[in-house]
């Protein structure tokens, strides 16, 4: 092999291990916001109590779960990152049930953590071990044998 086709073999390469990394971030991605209103937010009724920390978060009406989002996968040449968020979109109470704290009239009323999003991707990080490990050995295969 010329050096001139290693060099377009390993771009090649790059080029496939890139792709897959995304795709199977992208995955984990969707798979994980699905985690989260699954295993940490509950669908509770009005009337029911609030679950104890550091129970599941209850979900009263849902604004909150429709915000949970993962945004697709991206690589700047250097790092790979992927964002996982909550909020925003006139729901501002995501962190202080993610964190805990003061909150209300006068910030009077002391809100308990009940983490979500972090438990919930800390679920998940050894799948993203095991989908990034399966797309770096799917590069290698489609490169040994030419795909």
């Amino acid at each position: 092999m010329t050096p001139a086709e290693a060099a377009r073999r390993a771009r090649r390469y790059r080029l496939r291990l890139i792709s897959n990394f995304l795709r199977a971030m992208d995955g984990w991605g969707g798979g994980t916001v699905a985690h989260i209103l699954s295993a940490r937010m509950q669908r509770k009724g009005a009337a029911e109590p609030p679950n104890p920390p550091p129970g599941p978060l209850a979900i009263r009406r849902g604004q909150l779960a429709r915000t949970v989002r993962a945004d697709r996968a991206r690589y700047d040449g250097r790092l790979f990152r992927m964002t996982l968020r909550a909020g925003g979109d006139g729901v501002d109470y995501g962190r202080i049930h993610e964190f805990g704290g003061l909150a209300g009239a006068g910030h009077r009323s002391l809100i308990p953590a009940r983490p979500y999003m972090g438990t919930g991707v800390n679920d998940r990080l050894p799948e993203l071990n095991k989908d990034l490990s399966r797309a770096a050995d799917q590069a290698r295969r489609d490169e040994k044998f030419g795909v």
